[in-house]
């Protein structure tokens, strides 16, 4: 081959080399940028999903954070209920001890002051009809017969007069009484025990009896009197 030829030979194998290198090259650059723009759209899709997950997972997180707030503020809200109510409880409850105190000391001292009182009435001259009285009413209560009378010692000179008092039961009975006077005493500061001669039937008359047979009256007067 003549230099010449060949000369135009190599020139005519670098145009075709170059005209199919262009064309490549320009196929690779498209397919780079199309790599390039799908990894970005990807990376922002990425981006927003990974931003839309951490929204849900925060205001997830709040929702329990409120809930577990509202649960907090609940329970200590029973826990306080509770408390006043225990509170309240505890001081109606000593309130009431109080009041019961106040009113058995109430009571007591009226018992006292009752037990005085009846001692007093002992020495005093409207005794002997008084006892008669409590004399009367036992023996109405068994209804007559045959009784006895026990009083307290050294009172037996109070009650002389058995037989009208016999009389008055018999009239009210429609029963024959007799009425005697025991010679067994009694522990008591006055009034009088009335019972069948046979012991079956009793009636205690004696003061310390009255008042405690009166002492729930005494105990509704020692309330009305804490009440005012």
């Amino acid at each position: 081959m003549k230099a010449a030829d060949k000369e135009a030979v190599e020139g005519e194998e670098e145009v075709i080399v170059e005209g199919v290198e262009e064309p490549e090259m320009e196929r690779l650059k498209k397919i780079k940028s199309r790599i390039e723009e799908e990894a970005e759209e990807r990376a922002s899709s990425i981006i927003e999903e990974a931003n839309v997950k951490a929204k849900e997972i925060e205001e997830e997180a709040t929702g329990r954070a409120e809930k577990k707030a509202e649960e907090i503020i609940k329970r200590g809200k029973e826990e306080a209920e509770r408390y006043k109510r225990r509170r309240l409880a505890e001081a109606k409850l000593k309130a009431k001890q109080r009041k019961t105190k106040a009113q058995e000391q109430l009571i007591e001292m009226a018992y006292e002051k009752a037990n005085e009182k009846l001692s007093e009435l002992t020495s005093s001259k409207e005794y002997p009809k008084i006892l008669e009285r409590l004399v009367q009413s036992a023996a109405i209560s068994i209804g007559g017969g045959e009784l006895e009378v026990l009083l307290p010692a050294g009172h037996s000179k109070y009650l002389s007069n058995t037989s009208s008092i016999a009389k008055n039961v018999e009239a009210e009975t429609k029963n024959t009484t007799n009425i005697t006077v025991s010679k067994e005493t009694l522990d008591a500061t006055g009034g009088c025990l009335v019972r069948k001669k046979d012991g079956s039937i009793s009636v205690d008359n004696t003061f310390q009896a009255i008042l405690e047979r009166n002492i729930k009256e005494i105990r509704v007067k020692a309330a009305k009197t804490l009440l005012e």
